[in-house]
C-alpha cells in the first residue's frame, strides 16, 4: 500500500518540475512577444510613408522634374492643403 503513496510523490514532484518549466517558457514567450511587438512598433514609426511634398522635393533633387515642373507642382500640393 505504502509503494503506491511513493508513486504519487515521485509523480508530483517530477510534475512539479515540468509545470516550472513550462511557467519559465511563458514567460519567455511573453517577453519576447512584447520586446518583438516594441521593436515593429518603433520601426513602423520610423518607416512612415513620405507626405507628397517630400516626394516632390526628392524627385526635383534627382533631376527627374525641372525647376518650373517643381514650383507649379508644389504651388498645386499648397492649394490642396497637402
Amino acid at each position: 500500500m505504502m509503494g503506491g503513496y511513493g508513486h504519487f510523490f515521485n509523480g508530483f514532484w517530477g510534475m512539479s518540475i515540468i509545470g516550472m518549466v513550462v511557467q519559465l517558457a511563458v514567460v519567455i514567450g511573453v517577453l519576447f512577444l512584447i520586446v518583438h511587438f516594441l521593436r515593429g512598433f518603433s520601426q513602423q514609426h520610423a518607416n512612415r510613408p513620405s507626405t507628397a511634398l517630400q516626394i516632390l522635393e526628392e524627385r526635383f533633387a534627382r533631376g527627374e522634374i525641372s525647376e518650373e515642373e517643381f514650383k507649379k507642382m508644389r504651388e498645386v500640393l499648397a492649394a490642396e492643403g497637402l
